[in-house]
């Protein structure tokens, strides 16, 4: 029995070590940041029927587009479900 204990002890010790060293590994790893809201709507990969129908609504900046509620990202002219889908994936 003791020698089961043992064993068990030394397997938990061992998972402790390599959870230890995913944990730093994991912090040393950069996490991506979003785009600033200085960032041109045409560069943040939208297609090109979100791009131009931002532009033409006078949206230039993802600043601009994130001070839009939902409500009104749906009334703009030619954002249909799939393209609403498509900017709140990328906002």
């Amino acid at each position: 029995m003791e020698e089961l204990l043992r064993s068990i002890n030394d397997n938990l010790t061992c998972i402790r070590v390599r959870l230890d060293d995913l944990s730093k590994k994991f912090d040393e790893e950069k996490v991506p940041s979003l785009p600033s809201n200085d960032t041109k709507i045409s560069d943040c990969g939208f297609s090109n029927r979100v791009v131009h129908a931002l532009a033409n609504t006078g949206i230039q900046t993802l600043g601009e587009l994130r001070k839009l509620t939902n409500r009104d990202i749906k009334k703009i002219q030619n954002i249909g479900e799939l393209s609403y889908k498509e900017i709140c994936r990328i906002l």
